[in-house]
């Protein structure tokens, strides 16, 4: 390995070469399958095989010290450290189960931060069956979804890597992927397109996504989302089966809510003015400050679910929705004119009355708050809402039947 006076041999460059390539893995423990060039499912045996073939290929003193010393001192710790977590059962079921060999479970966060923060791995890495969300791929999915309108809906699980229950909850999940990925689809699921994927947002990593994109509480929580819709629905962290059941139940009402449901989103106040104040119809508006929050995707589900219900009642009525937090314009109008003031609040629910601008009185853009969320569950009220209006549009019916059936009054 010593460098000869005629400078390093071929063959020296040659070994070198792929000492270099190797040494280039910054930790090894991030795969140390990959780092030992077995799978996951290779026996003791045949890790201890890898092992020794690769140390007798990388042992610095077979290597040109002058050449590439460091980097075969360093390929040779790589190997030897992937080999000894590979070889502690213990050490290779946490790997296996949460991506890190030398995992710690904490009951808070602040146990955490106070005793330990050695590592914010992601559980999933290297799975086939789950993709690991960042930031930057959720804003992609929901950019892609809304152009395409998709019909992909999403479990995840949001997760922090130091929290008890997260460890012992990954099992249960990446079963629940494999079902997804081997489900076959039923004849409801070929009738409505039903497509879903599983993915995992590690909230340690991705804290803006998980607090201000999902406004999650507490960990593990799983959540069924349409990046292309905005709609979501938590799910119990019971049984893998449980929750595959459930998901593609509700993805299934959401695609017929997709296909039925008629909620537009007013973007500006001149289309406020021709779309709500001076329609015929009665109008009721959702009122959000930004799209994805997480109560803010409840709540369009919700409209989804009330326009559903009216479409065919016979009631001429429409939903809209308004995202005051869309621009600095729409934000103006959302607060000096709606009267929607400060930021972060809860979704409003408002109703116009039909006709011109006149009819609908001094409220004017305000509207009428048609309940308050936090003394009626949203859910509750806008079955409330559909049920009078379809109670009120019967009423008309009766009235104008009176009317013109002769007589008079």
């Amino acid at each position: 390995g010593e460098p000869s006076a005629a400078g390093p041999s071929e063959a020296d460059v040659k070994k070198c070469e792929n000492v270099i390539e190797r040494a280039k893995e910054d930790n090894p423990l991030d795969d140390p399958y990959l780092t030992l060039n077995v799978t996951d499912s290779a026996t003791t045996a045949e890790i201890r095989r890898a092992y020794r073939k690769l140390s007798l290929e990388l042992h610095p003193d077979k290597h040109n010290k002058a050449l590439c010393g460091e980097e075969a001192q360093k390929a040779f710790t790589n190997i030897v450290n992937a080999h000894e977590l590979l070889s502690d059962p213990d050490r290779r079921a946490a790997f296996d189960m949460f991506g890190d060999g030398d995992a710690e479970s904490f009951n808070t966060q602040w146990e955490y931060e106070e005793y330990g923060r050695k590592s914010s791995k992601n559980f999933y890495s290297g799975s086939r069956h789950i993709t690991n969300i960042d930031e930057k791929l959720w804003k992609s999915m929901g950019e892609q979804g809304k152009k395409a309108r998709a019909k992909r809906v999403w479990i995840i699980e949001f997760y922090a890597p130091w929290c008890g229950a997260c460890q012992s909850f990954t099992p249960t999940f990446k079963d629940l992927a494999k079902k997804i990925a081997e489900h076959e689809p039923s004849e409801l699921d070929d009738w409505y397109g039903v497509d879903i994927e599983v993915g995992a947002v590690n909230c340690e990593l991705n804290a803006n996504l998980c607090q201000r994109e999902f406004n999650i509480r507490k960990y593990p929580t799983i959540r069924l989302v349409s990046p292309a819709y905005g709609t979501q629905h938590e799910l119990n962290t019971g049984g893998a089966d449980d929750m595959k059941e459930a998901a593609y139940e509700i993805s299934a009402e959401w695609l017929w809510l997709f296909s039925r449901a008629q909620v537009e989103e007013v973007e500006s106040r001149p289309a406020f003015q021709e779309m709500v104040m001076e329609s015929e119809s009665f109008h009721i508006v959702l009122f959000m400050d930004g799209e994805t929050c997480g109560p803010c995707r409840s709540a369009k589900t919700n409209a989804l679910r009330l326009s559903a219900g009216l479409m065919g009642s016979g009631a001429d009525a429409r939903v809209s929705f308004v995202n005051c937090g869309r621009d600095t314009e729409v934000r103006k109008f959302c607060t000096d004119e709606v009267g929607i003031q400060g930021t972060g609040w809860a979704p409003q629910v408002r109703g116009y009355a039909a006709g011109s601008e006149e009819v609908k009185g001094e409220v004017g853009f305000a509207g009428e708050l048609l309940y308050n969320a936090n003394e009626v569950p949203p859910h509750a009220a806008l079955r409330m809402i559909e049920s009078i209006v379809r109670l009120s549009s019967k009423v008309d019916e009766a009235e104008g039947a009176m009317d013109g059936g002769g007589g008079g009054k």
